[in-house]
């Protein structure tokens, strides 16, 4: 088969190829600066929004702080509500308790009869 010789076209081929790679390039460059432009002008956006979320964050700790300490302080109310509840009954079913020193007396008697049973049980889980 014959070759096709194209001698003198070869270089224009060469040519038109480099000036559309060259106009890619320019086409690419403006493209670039366009979107480095619009990242600069969403900047001050992002940065207002990453401000927000760190003061969201910040917010959420400290929400998360508070409801622990609620959580230890109803849990200390949740273990003191029993004897409080006995020490009302105490005072109510008994004639002779009256005024501030009446429900001091019920506390007493609920703290010894308590203590009497923690007793009690201590002895009975000895034995066994």
């Amino acid at each position: 088969m014959p070759s096709l010789n194209l001698y003198p076209y070869n270089y224009y081929v060469l040519y038109a190829a480099l000036v559309l790679l060259l106009l890619f390039l320019i086409l690419t460059a403006v493209k670039l600066l366009n979107t480095v432009k619009s990242l600069n002008e969403m900047k001050p956006g992002i940065e207002h929004l990453q401000k927000n979320l760190q003061m969201m964050q910040i917010k959420t700790d400290v929400i998360k702080e508070k409801q622990a300490a609620d959580a230890k302080r109803n849990a200390l109310i949740l273990k003191a509500l029993p004897i409080l509840l006995a020490v009302q009954a105490v005072y109510k079913s008994s004639d002779s308790y009256s005024g501030v020193k009446g429900y001091v007396n019920a506390a007493q008697k609920v703290f010894n009869d308590r203590n009497a049973e923690q007793k009690l049980i201590a002895k009975i889980k000895k034995a066994l």
